[in-house]
């Protein structure tokens, strides 16, 4: 999946530019995707390998506070990885 970014510059000389950054990604998800969708077209498909004694990771990346760690732990789960009671 390509994502585009065009992002508005003004150069030294006060010319303005649009430059575009260009991002190619195993998947890309709309802001209204949920969870079960981002889980069935990324994770899916790895846990078998586990429980077959495989090693499988996966690898989020985005900005801070964008819920890289809400989608992967869900709300029950504290910035430390543990578990709230």
């Amino acid at each position: 999946k390509k994502v585009f970014v065009y992002q508005p510059k003004v150069r030294v000389d006060l010319t303005r530019e649009v430059e575009t950054l260009k991002f190619r990604f195993d998947n890309a998800f709309a802001e209204d995707a949920s969870n079960e969708d981002i889980y069935n077209q990324t994770c899916k498909t790895l846990i078998p390998n586990v429980f077959d004694g495989s090693f499988s990771s996966v690898f989020a990346y985005g900005q801070t506070g964008s819920g890289k760690t809400f989608t992967m732990m869900g709300s029950n789960f504290t910035a430390g990885g543990c578990k709230d009671n």
